[in-house]
């Protein structure tokens, strides 16, 4: 007998509660509205709140050195040297990509390094 993954039973889970939502609860006549939740979200036409995707990013606070390095996960990033000794955002993508920002203006952006202890230049 193959042992199944909790991802796997995650992904399973949520096909069948998709499944049944498609199938049957958004079909059927809708116990306080009378009407079937279906032809309710046709009529609504709504539009996205926006055209920019949601980013899955983590932010973290840190302080930019005397030499502009910017220490995140055990690696060292370059930033202009306007902004020694400023307190940054960086934005952690998730897809390999830093960005730092001081007062939500962008001001490096740096491939995420493979390593630790490296020192990451543009």
């Amino acid at each position: 007998m193959q042992a199944v993954s909790a991802k796997n039973q995650r992904k399973c889970g949520k096909r069948r509660r998709l499944n049944w939502l498609d199938t049957i609860a958004n079909n059927r006549l809708h116990g306080t509205t009378f009407r079937v939740p279906l032809d309710l979200w046709k009529e609504e036409r709504l539009n996205p709140v926006s055209n920019v995707a949601f980013a899955f990013a983590e932010r973290h606070h840190r302080k930019v050195s005397n030499d502009c390095y910017v220490s995140y996960n055990a690696n060292r990033y370059t930033v202009p040297f306007a902004y020694a000794g400023s307190t940054i955002e960086i934005q952690d993508e998730k897809n390999r990509m830093r960005r730092f920002y001081c007062s939500k203006q962008l001001i490096a952006e740096h491939r995420a390094s493979m390593g630790r202890h490296q020192i990451v230049r543009n």
